[in-house]
């Protein structure tokens, strides 16, 4: 099972939290439902904890790349070629799919 598969898990989960409760006045139709998020910005989601704009200096933002380069970085990370062993483990967690749907979203190529 991918971090993917989790975070969209839980997604789903707090949207059925938040239904309207059997018997009440106000049914919930599908219509009325708001949208998932995309698969694209759950994945790339986590990456905001640490690459925001509002990172500390020794982490690099993400805003401005494009999704090559974010891509050639994560595949860099993932091969241990560069970066720290906390970018490696996390790297290693996503498949090459999942790489370059973060990295599309990131570098603004996607949805």
């Amino acid at each position: 099972m991918s971090y993917a598969h989790i975070i969209l898990g839980a997604a789903v989960f707090a949207a059925a939290c938040t239904a309207a409760p059997a018997g009440s006045q106000s049914l919930q139709t599908i219509s009325e439902t708001p949208p998932l998020p995309s698969s694209a910005s759950i994945l790339a989601a986590s990456c905001s904890g640490c690459h925001s704009a509002g990172s500390a200096p020794a982490t690099p933002t993400l805003a401005g790349r494009s999704a090559d380069e974010i891509a050639a970085g994560f595949m860099a990370y993932k091969s241990d070629q560069s970066g720290t062993t906390v970018m490696h483990r996390i790297a290693r967690g996503y498949t090459q799919a999942e790489i370059e749907t973060i990295s599309a979203y990131l570098g603004g190529a996607a949805e």
